[in-house]
């Protein structure tokens, strides 16, 4: 028998996403210090909604600032094995990374600043944690592209890793307000970056140099 429609449950109109992506914004502009009913008020709730939905401040806090649920890394070779230059290809992977890094350091400092942020709990999903993912997606594709004889030999999850990081490091400096004209912009960052792994650095009769650098 179906009930009446005045006592069936209501539907949400407000996904936790859009509450999320609220928290996200006012914890980034306010820090630790931003309320939960600014918060409300920016998702279009109540505050009672918030609380129904996440417990306590500190859930929505770790959530808000967290990796967002279900991320996948799969698209970074999707499409690019094969294709064009390897090197334009990584090229690409480096400026996805970028845009990546853009959105999550911010909101990775804003973590740190948390007293009880403890990195080993937040990344304790072992072989799944998203970093993991990340390292994995992009030897993925350079295994890939040296099956077809495009990528020389080398350490896939080196080269992942050096990618990965330089790209973070960019996002760091630039959102630390370090970069200040004194840093390339991020398409000529990633491209000297895959031009140096592409060479290497190992001194050649071709380049002129000196071991040691001299």
């Amino acid at each position: 028998m179906s009930l009446p429609e005045h006592s069936m449950a209501r539907p949400r109109t407000i996904d936790d996403e859009t509450i999320l992506h609220a928290a996200r914004s006012v914890f980034l502009d306010d820090g630790l210090r931003a309320s939960t009913a600014q918060i409300a008020r920016a998702a279009g709730v109540s505050e009672g909604t918030i609380f129904k939905r996440f417990d306590t401040k500190e859930k929505l806090f770790f959530r808000a600032m967290g990796f967002d649920a279900g991320i996948d890394f799969g698209h970074i070779a999707s499409g690019r094995i094969g294709v064009g230059e390897p090197r334009d290809q990584l090229v690409a992977i480096c400026m996805d990374f970028t845009a990546f890094f853009r959105e999550m350091v911010p909101r990775m400092m804003m973590l740190c600043s948390h007293p009880k942020w403890d990195p080993r709990s937040f990344f304790a999903t072992a072989d799944d944690a998203p970093p993991l993912r990340a390292i994995a997606a992009v030897a993925a594709h350079v295994r890939a592209e040296q099956a077809l004889g495009r990528i020389g030999p080398c350490d896939p999850v080196v080269v992942a890793r050096m990618v990965i990081s330089s790209m973070h490091s960019f996002a760091f400096f630039e959102t630390a307000g370090l970069d200040a004209g004194r840093l390339s912009d991020e398409r000529n960052h990633a491209e000297a970056v895959v031009e140096h792994l592409w060479q290497g650095i190992g001194a050649t009769a071709e380049n002129g140099s000196a071991p040691g650098g001299a």
